[in-house]
């Protein structure tokens, strides 16, 4: 099986040339065979995702939006889900319900800016654990943090920092 996370979408930037780049990856994404995509059920007006909604729509590909707490697994590798919960989505999304069938591709929108909504999940595989952020805001990694210190017993071997810890971020 092929799972696809795509950890966060990408905004519109005003005078943004990455269109065509972005269509190209939505392309490549889209038709490697995936059999699961795994995203955050925020729309973007980024031409780049909606050239990867045609894409997967078009392709039979299920769709999973993830929230904290769901475990998946596909065959050794498993992923936990740390952020976002239902209660995050239900207040900062608009018209979404914590009943939601969860498996929408880009259908909700929001205020805030699009890394807040960034799926942070532990990758595990065999005795290796990995903490994926996306692209998460300070306010969310503190967040994830105190999650992580009450949930999980296991240390990390590897952690991808969003690039909004970076001074140039």
């Amino acid at each position: 099986m092929k799972i696809c996370l795509l950890t966060h979408t990408f905004p519109k930037f005003e005078g943004d040339t990455s269109a065509p780049f972005m269509a190209g990856v939505a392309e490549g994404i889209a038709l490697a065979g995936n059999e699961v995509f795994v995203l955050t059920p925020l729309d973007s007006s980024n031409q780049g995702f909606k050239a990867l909604k045609n894409l997967v729509g078009g392709s039979g590909a299920r769709v999973v939006n993830p929230t904290m707490g769901m475990v998946m697994r596909f065959d050794l590798m498993q992923l936990d889900i740390v952020h976002p919960s239902k209660e995050f989505l239900t207040q900062n999304l608009s018209n979404y319900t914590a009943s939601a069938d969860g498996n929408v591709l880009g259908f909700y929108s929001t205020q805030k800016d699009p890394n807040h909504f960034s799926i942070v999940a532990i990758l595990s595989y065999l005795n290796f654990d990995a903490l994926l952020t996306g692209d998460i805001v300070p306010a969310v990694s503190d967040e994830v943090t105190q999650n992580l210190t009450q949930i999980r017993s296991r240390e990390l071997e590897y952690i991808k920092m969003p690039h909004h810890g970076s001074k140039n971020g």
